[in-house]
């Protein structure tokens, strides 16, 4: 069992990481817990309250307050937090190893973080939609997928990791 793991109750959300996890509680305040290496990705969460979903990577997480603003924190190496869209207006978040996408209240989809790899020609943020009209987003480690208003699902990155060629993944329905 993890050792400092929360053991009040009123929690709303739950988002784990590689190695720590972070929850909202009633009020929207974050509450981190578990490893805190890689850019310190509990002790730098934020303080205050208001938020009201998370999303995560491997090392790095993001909440999302009422006002629909981003905030982020936790491990950079790909600027998957100092990338973090500034604004509000954003209504969902989901975050995975390298980088983070959001989706904003008009339904459009940002993504930021690792957009290449010249070693594997990952492409995770390049080739995501740059129209609106999309009503969930969802991030995997090297890949990412939304789905529109007339329920298709678009997907680009690349399917497994591997040095394939990076851009919309093929199998996409």
């Amino acid at each position: 069992a993890v050792s400092d793991t929360p053991n009040n109750t009123g929690y709303t959300a739950l988002s784990v990481g590689a190695g720590h996890a972070c929850a909202l509680d009633g009020a929207g305040a974050v509450k981190c817990w578990g490893w805190d290496g890689y850019g310190n990705q509990v002790s730098t969460a934020p303080t205050d309250d208001g938020y009201t979903a998370l999303g995560r990577g491997n090392w790095h997480t993001c909440a999302l307050d009422a006002a629909g603003s981003l905030s982020c924190w936790g491990f950079d190496q790909d600027s998957q937090v100092t990338d973090t869209p500034t604004g509000d207006g954003y209504v969902d978040v989901s975050g995975a190893s390298y980088h983070t996408c959001a989706l904003s209240g008009a339904g459009a989809v940002e993504c930021w973080g690792l957009t290449t790899n010249t070693a594997l020609d990952f492409g995770q943020t390049a080739g995501a939609p740059t129209d609106d009209g999309y009503v969930a987003v969802s991030v995997g480690a090297f890949h990412s997928c939304a789905v529109d208003t007339e329920s298709a699902v678009t997907c680009w990155g690349i399917a497994d990791g591997s040095d394939r060629d990076a851009g919309q993944v093929s199998d996409t329905p």
